[in-house]
């Protein structure tokens, strides 16, 4: 008995050593990946139908070609574009010469147009020359004007001695050695012609007349000139001036011009006022 328990005792001591001595064997589950020991995120790739196809880019026939493109001529340009600046137009000039007081006048009214759309005339400077019947040129008077609205039109009239009463050609320009500048209407401010609105003309003596003026702009004027142009048949024939007080905005002044010249004969009197 004591042998046999020996025995068992000896087998199991050899049974266990053989069991030692055997590699570890580990089973994967087939559900996990061989990289399961290190842990990723999840990550949500999208399927095929989400990626464009190429029916889905445009052909390159529906690209516009460069002739339907417009060119920069064809591409509308600001109102505010500077336009060229034009010269001042002398319209028309009529002139009388008649002795008076023992010397010859000439009597004239040169008629002023400003032909750019946007821009005022300041301070033109005029000439007045002559040529006599010898050819002799001449210039009879020159100074500055008042400034001339963008396309409005002013008379410039007065009387001047000469020096011969024949007079060749009489020629009313512009000093092109005195610059005038070129400034935008609507920063200049200078008033039409027809804002200083002559009415109740009357003729109250021999070549006299009264009338009243009103200053319909928003500019103040220190002072006005009045022109007295004197027609018989419609042809020039006599020119007076005066200056009067000037005027607020809104605000209306009478005045009177008296002829000193006596030697004329005239059917049409034509009364202007424009800012000196």
């Amino acid at each position: 008995m004591k042998r046999f328990i020996a025995l068992l005792l000896i087998l199991s001591v050899l049974a266990v050593s053989g069991c030692a001595g055997k590699k570890e064997e580990t089973t994967v589950p087939s559900d996990i990946s061989s990289s399961s020991s290190s842990p990723v995120s999840s990550v949500e790739v999208p399927e095929s139908p989400d990626i464009p196809v190429s029916s889905d880019i445009p052909d390159s026939s529906d690209i516009p070609e460069s002739s339907d493109i417009p060119e920069s001529s064809d591409i509308p340009v600001s109102s505010e574009t500077e336009e060229e600046k034009k010269p001042l137009e002398v319209v028309s000039l009529e002139y009388a010469v008649r002795k008076e007081f023992d010397d010859f006048y000439l009597f004239y009214a040169a008629k002023v147009h400003n032909p750019n759309d946007m821009y005022s005339v300041m301070m033109p400077v005029f000439s007045l020359t002559m040529k006599d019947k010898e050819g002799k040129v001449s210039e009879i008077s020159s100074g500055p004007l008042c400034d001339i609205a963008a396309q409005d039109t002013q008379v410039f009239a007065g009387a001047c001695i000469i020096t011969a009463e024949d007079i060749e050609e009489l020629s009313f320009s512009f000093r092109e050695d005195m610059v005038h500048d070129y400034v935008l209407q609507n920063d200049s401010g200078v008033p039409y012609a027809e804002d200083l609105n002559v009415t109740d003309a009357e003729k109250t003596g021999d070549i006299k007349y009264e009338a009243r003026v009103t200053n319909l702009s928003p500019v103040s004027f220190s002072s006005l000139k009045v022109m007295v142009i004197y027609r018989k048949d419609g042809k020039l024939v006599s020119v007076d001036t005066r200056s009067i007080d000037g005027l607020e905005p809104g605000d209306t002044e009478s005045f009177y011009v008296e002829s000193w010249f006596k030697g004329f004969e005239y059917d049409e009197a034509e009364i202007l006022v424009r800012p000196v």
